[in-house]
């Protein structure tokens, strides 16, 4: 039974890997252009990789499901690592980030925000354009909140994981303003931060930390 359950979770995380290289082809070859045709990658991608962990921590020694944890959530965080880069520095024309204005720098706090439903009001822009610029920014660093404290313990404290998290994304502000593959906006700013520390709450309360105990991705 342990063989059939290790090989049926070698399968689902190989698929998780083939279903990651795919996503990166069709984002870059801009075959996925609306947030309704990369939600579902996703989702599969996220199914197959914890199913495939889950079986694997089953059928292995307790001593040994520790190193699984770290090897596994370590690819995820590559290959997580991997979508952020080519959604913020990508080919700009074919990824789901759309812009109201030909600014390039703001630092005016809900402009942006503003812009986008004023723009929908008059009919400028769809319902799918502002959900998937402002939904998306908002859950974009997401799995940051649950990949690195996993990782890395001391990143388990609110406040080291939300300093980190807000330096890293002013960075990538700052290279998208430098690099001109973005814009540098402070809505983008509040947006991802609100977003991964509510993510980083949610994860690590004491209800969230007991369901990652019960799976064996955190010591009991």
């Amino acid at each position: 039974m342990k063989k059939i359950m290790k090989l049926t979770a070698v399968l689902l995380l190989a698929a998780a890997l083939i279903i990651s290289g795919l996503f990166f082809v069709a984002l870059l070859n801009g075959a996925l252009d609306n947030p309704g045709e990369i939600i579902p990658v996703c989702l599969a991608l996220v199914l197959c990789a914890v199913t495939g962990l889950q079986l694997l921590l089953s059928a292995s020694p307790k001593e040994k499901r520790r190193g699984i944890v770290t090897f596994v959530l370590s690819i995820l965080l590559i290959v997580y690592f991997f979508a952020l880069f080519f959604t913020l520095f990508g080919n700009r024309d074919r990824l789901v980030i759309i812009r109201v204005g030909d600014a390039r720098l703001s630092l005016r706090p809900f402009h942006t925000t503003k812009s986008f439903l004023k723009a929908y009001k008059k009919g400028a822009i769809e319902t799918s354009a502002v959900v998937s610029n402002l939904m998306g920014n908002f859950i974009l660093f997401m799995p940051m909140a649950l990949l690195l404290p996993l990782l890395f313990k001391k990143l388990r404290k609110l406040l080291r994981y939300a300093g980190l998290l807000l330096l890293m994304i002013v960075l990538v502000e700052v290279m998208q303003y430098l690099t001109m593959r973005g814009t540098m906006d402070v809505d983008d700013v509040m947006l991802n931060f609100t977003g991964t520390i509510v993510a980083f709450v949610v994860i690590w309360s004491r209800l969230g930390q007991a369901v990652l105990r019960k799976l064996g991705w955190i010591e009991a």
